[in-house]
């Protein structure tokens, strides 16, 4: 569970539906079982996170790594506009600050979900379904790192 409230990591990580399970109750069971054991590991990763520093440098780097080119073909990792990694970046110490947050690599993720959660507005209906969210959400699975991914995979 993020600071702002938001379980967050892994696309549907706690989310499950039983009618892909109808008839077969164990095979849920086991479900929830992997999608728990998996939350668990992510949260060593958070842990691990609070301790990581992660300053303004690293913030506008991480940004830099998905921000479309201004000349050239993007990569299918490199899909910010120029202007919204600017507001992110803008937005980032400012953030850090209100929501009393550390230079952290948690602290980084946690500015990534509020945005994601707080500050993302869609034309209609719900923020969910916005093309800010979307890119939020991703941004903030792309924090993590092979070797986190790795491991949250590993039995």
């Amino acid at each position: 569970m993020c600071e702002n409230g938001m379980i967050m990591g892994k696309k549907n990580l706690l989310s499950e539906s039983f009618a892909h399970y109808d008839g077969n109750v164990d095979k849920l069971r086991e479900s929830f079982a992997f999608k728990f054991n998996m939350f668990h590991k992510n949260a060593k990763v958070w842990e691990k996170w609070s301790k990581e520093p992660f300053d303004q440098k690293a913030f506008d780097d991480f940004l830099g790594v998905h921000t479309k080119p201004t000349q050239g073909k993007a990569k299918a990792t490199q899909y910010l506009s120029e202007k919204m990694a600017g507001g992110l970046s803008e937005s980032y110490e400012p953030l850090l600050i209100d929501q009393k947050m550390d230079n952290t690599k948690w602290g980084a993720f946690n500015i990534l979900t509020y945005l994601m959660t707080h500050e993302t507005k869609a034309r209609k209906g719900s923020n969910v379904f916005s093309n800010r969210y979307g890119t939020m959400g991703r941004l903030a699975g792309d924090l993590y790192d092979k070797e986190e991914n790795q491991m949250l995979i590993a039995a």
